[in-house]
């Protein structure tokens, strides 16, 4: 009397294809997890400079004079900033009527992120007294 029987559980073959299995599961979630790292850091390069833009903004006329040109300088050594203010031009705008002369403040900031080129920038206008 030989009776057969069913041996139960797993070949070394099956283990082995699902560990092979898992870990490239692992492997793909390792690297989504590394993207989503880089997508928060370079969001918050863009916070930060854009703050820096906005401080830049709010000092002229109250830290600083209004006047034309460029200025530029540093902050936090990553980030390069470049203020221009020019004369606003409107065709609509009577030219050289009434003390106040508008001005348009644009505030660049400029660094770099894991080899490429970063920008923010802001533009806005400011007024200027024309009596002296």
């Amino acid at each position: 009397m030989t009776s057969t029987r069913a041996v139960g559980g797993f070949s070394l073959l099956e283990i082995m294809i699902a560990f092979v299995g898992i870990a490239m599961l692992l492997g793909v979630l390792m690297q989504l997890f590394d993207k989503g790292l880089d997508t928060v850091r370079v969001g918050e390069r863009y916070s930060r400079a854009t703050v820096i833009a906005q401080s830049r903004l709010a000092a002229v006329g109250l830290e600083q004079p209004i006047e034309e040109g460029v200025t530029s300088g540093m902050a936090e050594d990553v980030f390069h900033w470049r203020m221009t203010v020019t004369p606003y031009s409107d065709a609509h705008l009577p030219a050289g009527q009434g003390t106040l002369q508008p001005l348009t403040v644009q505030v660049e900031v400029f660094w770099e992120d894991a080899g490429e080129p970063r920008m923010v920038s802001l533009t806005s206008i400011r007024l200027r007294s024309l009596r002296s």
